[in-house]
């Protein structure tokens, strides 16, 4: 294991700042945003590789037993604990703890600190940390994805564009950023696509129906890492082209990355009502936007009945 050695609020909140400013992402969001992201990343690297025992691995009933380790829960506190100190009152939603409401007009930070805890429990290296703040009305003003063993760090600023920074064994940024814009493609001829990685008894049938469209559209192929942010990432990034995200756990699963492949000049909408995603959303596509009008009609064909993946045992 790395031995986490950063001080309390480390990585460097000043030198972080200054390095946002000289892309011109000024908003004291985006600093917290990325701040927080790495450092519960280093968490999340620290632990990796421990033993099961280790992990303490739990399952999440009523999740459909998505499991939980003692690595989401120690990249959560960190997190959190650098939204609290630099962003004070603001109302954090984090995947493991729920909804801890702050102070009205104070804004609001969804957070997942470990997305691909399924991967991640079997020693692999695909999971991500994401989080995205929003103003009091909702609109996201910044975020941040950080995938570990990567060593890539996303952050987006809305206004600001979306840029991808290189990160050290520390996970501090190690080189200026780049900037990041989605292709605009017309044609999925050639084209290989990013799939959620979780099938169940709600998810399969219209994935694999979905997945048959695409085929006749020219698609050529299908990937999944086990981590929906990471997946997200890698169409912002230009590594795919679309993708679909149909085992929401909540709004920090699409927010994160949906922004930053807006902010790139992409687009991710709601299959369902094909608008922008809300926290009612259960399955997204994403990408380029041409590519996300002409699979619309197929995917709300196919998704024309689901309920999310964790349907069945809400009704118990």
């Amino acid at each position: 294991m790395i031995k986490d050695t950063s001080p309390r609020f480390g990585l460097g909140l000043q030198a972080a700042s200054d390095r946002m400013k000289k892309t011109g992402l000024s908003e004291l969001s985006t600093t917290v945003a990325q701040v927080a992201a790495r450092l519960g990343a280093r968490k999340v690297l620290a632990i990796h590789g421990a033993t099961p025992e280790e992990l303490q691995i739990e399952y999440k009933v009523e999740a459909a037993m998505t499991p939980r380790t003692v690595a989401d829960l120690e990249s959560g506190k960190k997190g959190k604990a650098v939204l609290r100190r630099w962003q004070p009152g603001i109302t954090i939603n984090e995947e493991e703890t729920g909804l801890e409401e702050g102070r009205e007009g104070k804004g609001r930070a969804d957070y997942d600190p470990l997305d691909g805890t399924s991967s991640y429990a079997l020693g692999q290296r695909y999971s991500t940390v994401g989080l995205s703040i929003s103003d009091t009305s909702g609109r996201i003003k910044s975020s941040a994805i950080v995938n570990p063993f990567e060593r890539e760090l996303l952050v987006a600023e809305d206004g600001g564009g979306t840029w991808l920074f290189p990160l050290d064994d520390r996970l501090a940024i190690a080189g200026e950023g780049k900037e990041l814009k989605v292709e605009q493609k017309t044609s999925f001829k050639g084209e290989i696509v990013y799939v959620d990685a979780l099938f169940n008894e709600q998810t399969s049938d219209p994935k694999f129906g979905f997945m048959q469209d695409l085929l006749g559209l020219g698609v050529v192929g299908f990937r999944m890492t086990g981590s929906n942010i990471d997946q997200q990432q890698k169409v912002a990034t230009g590594k795919a082209n679309f993708g679909i995200t149909d085992a929401k756990g909540g709004v920090f699963d699409l927010a994160p990355g949906g922004f930053g492949i807006v902010m790139a000049g992409g687009d991710m909408v709601d299959v369902q009502t094909g608008e922008v995603p809300t926290s009612k959303t259960e399955v997204v596509i994403y990408g380029s936007p041409e590519l996300v009008r002409i699979a619309l009609p197929y995917a709300q064909r196919r998704y024309e009945n689901y309920k999310g993946f964790t349907a069945k045992a809400k009704k118990k």
